[in-house]
C-alpha cells in the first residue's frame, strides 16, 4: 500500500478537514438529504426508493446517527 500511495501524489487533509470529518452527523443534515432524494429512483444495491427512506426517515436518522458514532470514537480519521 505504501508503494502504491508514493507512486500518485494524493492531496493531503489539513487539521480541519479532519475534525470536519470526524465531527458527528446532525439529524438536520441526515433530514435535509433524504428530503432530497430523487423520487422514484432506486439509490443502491437495497433497490429502496427515495419514497422508503423519506416514510422511515425518523427511525433511519436515528439508525444512521448510532452507525456515525462508532468511527467517530476511534477518531477514524487521522493526520
Amino acid at each position: 500500500m505504501d508503494k502504491v500511495l508514493d507512486i500518485y501524489n494524493l492531496s493531503r487533509l489539513n487539521q480541519v478537514e479532519i475534525q470536519n470529518l470526524n465531527r458527528p452527523l446532525t439529524s438536520n443534515e441526515i433530514e435535509v438529504i433524504i428530503k432530497s432524494l430523487p423520487v422514484k429512483k432506486s439509490l443502491g444495491p437495497d433497490g429502496f426508493v427515495a419514497e422508503f427512506y423519506q416514510t422511515f426517515k425518523d427511525k433511519l436518522t436515528l439508525i444512521l446517527i448510532q452507525c456515525s458514532e462508532k468511527p467517530r470514537r476511534r477518531a477514524y480519521f487521522q493526520t
